[in-house]
């Protein structure tokens, strides 16, 4: 049992490590969606395939099977998943990796606001002393302990 729980950690750990890395993707929503489906169905920790049916991820994507196929492409072209056909009326084996950007994601409106082409405005140093006030004082503490 204690190795099935350390193995389950593994496995959340490098699910939730690949995670923020199709957070940080400039992937649409659609093709982060089907590849968070993939990285849920793959098995971490012996580096087994997804296999689900295309029916049973359109199912649970609530998507149609054409647009699919379209989102799987664009993740096959982008390096995000490796398929394995396995011939008609059997489930692909997907393997998920770690891919490229879509080239296409900066026509999107939306895609000004991604993290990585945000500009961090400089911070400006101010010379700040909050005692400045109070620098010709004598603090008498003795005062206030009795």
């Amino acid at each position: 049992m204690k190795e099935q729980l350390i193995k389950h950690g593994k496995e959340q750990d490098a699910l939730y490590k690949y995670n923020v890395l199709i957070r940080e993707a400039k992937l649409d929503n659609g093709s982060k969606s089907l590849l968070r489906f993939y990285a849920d169905t793959y098995n971490w920790t012996n580096s087994k395939p997804s296999r689900y049916s295309e029916r049973k991820i359109c199912a649970f994507e609530s998507i149609t099977a054409n647009t699919y196929l379209k989102r799987r492409k664009k993740l096959e072209e982008l390096g995000w998943v490796t398929v394995q056909y396995r011939g008609p009326n059997t489930p692909c084996n997907v393997w998920v990796n770690v891919g490229e950007d879509d080239p296409e994601y900066e026509k999107y409106s939306f895609a000004k606001w991604h993290p990585s082409n945000q500009i961090e405005p400089e911070e400006e140093t101010i010379s700040h002393d909050p005692f400045s006030k109070i620098k010709d004082r004598v603090l008498d503490v003795t005062s206030i302990i009795s």
